[in-house]
């Protein structure tokens, strides 16, 4: 049986209503961890000084093979350098770049959308990935994953959501030893790191 925890918002009709941009991440972006390329991994190069979106996507289409599948393009410009870097840390600093500005990308296996982060998010336009995966995307980038946690570490798993206060962000406890998290990546980290060991790999 799957019973819900809701936090801070709800999902119930199955769209999540976006909070606008916090404003210390407009001034400030704190240091992230560069994701590192896979043995093999396709590795990419872009050199973008102030140019149009628009233009930006051609490229990250041609580059990486996904299709942007979102007919309107943010009227933004793009200011990224980037040398020999793998498809998610391309797709990483390209967010790093739209979030401040009110947009964020969100990346499937085969096609990418950009939202505004003030935009009413279908919860099936929001992929599904594991915890191995968090860590090979973008830190505000929307996804849902299902973390194993053990029955006994049920009650820590509301304390340390209970205490997760981030855009689209929503806990469901899942039976009586998981919870499906929904929310930006660096929301559902927190909350993996906060509860540790006790997540069952």
């Amino acid at each position: 049986m799957t019973r819900w925890l809701v936090v801070r918002l709800v999902l119930a009709t199955g769209v999540a209503t976006a909070a606008p941009v916090p404003k210390a991440l407009k001034r400030v972006r704190p240091l992230r961890a560069t994701i590192e390329p896979l043995p093999g991994e396709k590795l990419h190069s872009v050199d973008w000084d102030d140019v149009p979106l628009s233009k930006v996507l051609e490229d990250v289409e041609n580059q990486t093979g996904l299709f942007y599948r979102t007919r309107d393009v943010p009227k933004v410009k793009i200011r990224l350098k980037a040398d020999k870097v793998c498809m998610p840390e391309l797709f990483a600093r390209l967010d790093e770049e739209l979030y401040p500005q009110g947009w964020v990308l969100i990346r499937k296996t085969q096609s990418f959308s950009i939202v505004s982060v003030e935009a009413k998010i279908e919860r099936v336009t929001i992929p599904t990935v594991t915890v191995e995966e968090l860590r090979r995307r973008s830190r505000f980038e929307p996804v849902q994953v299902l973390v194993p946690v053990g029955e006994q570490n049920a009650e820590a798993g509301k304390q340390v959501a209970a205490g997760i206060d981030g855009p689209w962000f929503e806990a469901c406890e899942f039976g009586s030893d998981k919870f499906l998290l929904c929310g930006r990546v660096m929301d559902l980290q927190k909350f993996v790191d906060e509860l540790g060991d006790h997540i069952k790999k």
